[in-house]
């Protein structure tokens, strides 16, 4: 018998309290298939308590802090630390538990906010969001394509894989599920896994014939590393100069047919 607890505040929202009771849930599923497999569980145990004995039986100017001496000793309390401080920092978790079984996990509201530092959402609005979907959407990638691509498990989707090469902020959705070859729920239910997982927001497709405009929630002055990974993916391109374009509603000032 073993508890897993995390302790949050009290006025924790009821869907946030349900977030944690997976993710225990699922370090609870790991933790007991490792220990029917091979006694994992035990055997952590036994160095924890030995970790503990150690401790105390050290001169007092010899002794570093009891949780620092149990990460040194066990490698569940190594992963422990680790799913505390991914938790706390990124609010996603990929590691292998015992390097064995993988661990995935996110919390949607926490990513989200990393995101959108001035919009907070909670799960159960980003739910709605999924519910929301429509074919005329498509989707805008947070991250680098590639290096999500790299970061997949080796188990991933061949589906999922295929729907983020041929993502486009130019496709919509209902366009993608014809060029990846997969039903339009297929689509929504993939771009639900990213959106939940924090790596796309949904846009309407760019056209020229919408009108676009800066966010007010644009940060100023625009930070200089954003500014020096713009003039790298766009070789001689200014940020400022092509931002400065939008300060007043505007469409899109491209030939035909639409060359981004």
């Amino acid at each position: 018998m073993f508890h897993i607890v995390f302790a949050l505040k009290a006025v924790a929202n009821y869907s946030i309290v349900q977030c944690y009771h997976e993710l225990s849930q699922r370090i609870g599923l790991i933790l007991r298939h490792e220990e029917k497999r091979l006694g994992y569980l035990s055997e952590q145990t036994k160095c924890l308590i030995s970790a503990m004995d150690e401790f105390y039986h050290l001169p007092e100017d010899q002794q570093e802090h009891l949780f620092s001496l149990a990460v040194k000793k066990s490698q569940l309390a190594k992963d422990i630390q680790t799913i505390y401080h991914n938790i706390c920092s990124r609010g996603e978790i990929r590691l292998y538990m015992n390097k064995w079984i993988e661990l995935s996990f996110c919390l949607p509201h926490k990513i989200h906010r990393l995101n959108f530092p001035n919009s907070s959402a909670e799960p159960e609005t980003i739910f709605q969001c999924l519910e929301s979907l429509r074919p005329y959407h498509t989707l805008l990638f947070l991250v680098n394509e590639n290096e999500l691509l790299e970061s997949l498990s080796t188990d991933a989707s061949p589906a999922l894989r295929r729907l983020i090469r041929q993502s486009s902020p130019l496709k919509s959705l209902r366009t993608l599920a014809v060029d990846t070859d997969l039903s339009l729920m297929q689509v929504f239910q993939l771009t639900g896994h990213l959106l939940y997982w924090g790596k796309v927001t949904v846009i309407y497709p760019i056209c020229e014939s919408n009108i676009y405009v800066l966010s007010t929630n644009l940060p100023t002055p625009v930070p200089q590393l954003l500014q020096a990974k713009f003039a790298e993916t766009f070789e001689g391109e200014n940020l400022i100069d092509r931002l400065s374009s939008f300060s007043l509603p505007s469409r899109l000032q491209v030939p035909p047919p639409l060359s981004l």
